[in-house]
């Protein structure tokens, strides 16, 4: 919880840990709570590598 209302917070926010913490349900969570709240806001999503990115859509499309 304490992570999605930093992610919520205007800046940069960085999710980060080690493999199966919920980096992924952590970033689908502060995306869904941006869009329904800001719809016309940008948000930049980098990943370390193109699978990162194509896991966290398909999270996104559920």
């Amino acid at each position: 919880v304490e992570a999605i209302i930093s992610g919520i917070q205007p800046g940069l926010s960085m999710v980060v840990g080690p493999p199966g913490t919920g980096k992924t349900d952590t970033a689908v969570q502060i995306l869904n709570v941006l869009y329904h709240n800001c719809p016309s806001q940008r948000t930049l999503i980098i990943t370390h590598s193109n699978q990162a990115l194509n896991d966290l859509f398909e999270k996104i499309m559920q």
